[in-house]
């Protein structure tokens, strides 16, 4: 009697690591020739947005770093933001992701990193842009996509990706003063 293999579930990894080939197959249908192209296309982008950024980055690459400044600037809003605490907190938001990141376990960088490659190409097939070059009603709406999904697997991403930018955005005091915690939290308890 032959024995029957039955198929593992699907899980976060292996979601992660299958649609990421599938987005690699795409990108490259599309015409992408070289990762070492794309590499230098984002260090331009990355040092136009925050000079000399790149050189600070330990575990994230400017690739990483250009989809996480569109992706952050998505999620909690550039617009958010008044007076003097806009200007450099989107390059502390990197610096702190950056650092956070290098302490993960590999695994745990390895999910991030195709997590990463996922947001990125995701939307290659039908808008044949990249995510962080889409303008900002198409950028929410890949995410809004992710939020609402019906795989819950794209669902767990996208609130990955949201704790990931709010974490980066709430632990720097410019980020509490633009919507007035500090004088809130002086108060104390009510």
């Amino acid at each position: 009697m032959p024995r029957t293999l039955r198929k593992a579930p699907m899980n976060r990894r292996r979601f992660l690591q299958r649609t990421g080939l599938s987005a690699l197959v795409c990108a490259t249908a599309v015409g992408v020739s070289s990762v070492a192209y794309l590499q230098t296309g984002y260090l331009a982008r990355l040092d136009a947005l925050a000079p000399g950024l790149w050189l600070e980055l330990c575990a994230l690459s400017p690739k990483q770093a250009v989809i996480l400044w569109a992706a952050t600037a998505r999620i909690v809003g550039e617009d958010a933001l008044v007076g003097e605490a806009a200007p450099g907190l989107s390059a502390a938001r990197i610096r702190f992701i950056d650092r956070f990141v290098r302490g993960l376990d590999a695994p745990l960088r390895a999910d991030l990193n195709a997590l990463f490659a996922l947001l990125e190409s995701y939307p290659l097939c039908r808008a044949q842009q990249r995510f962080s070059r889409l303008p900002g009603d198409a950028q929410d709406a890949i995410l809004r996509s992710w939020q609402f999904s019906r795989f819950a697997l794209l669902r767990q991403a996208f609130h990955g990706l949201k704790s990931l930018c709010c974490l980066a955005h709430y632990q720097d005091d410019r980020a509490h003063r633009a919507i007035d915690y500090v004088a809130h939290y002086a108060r104390g308890p009510l």
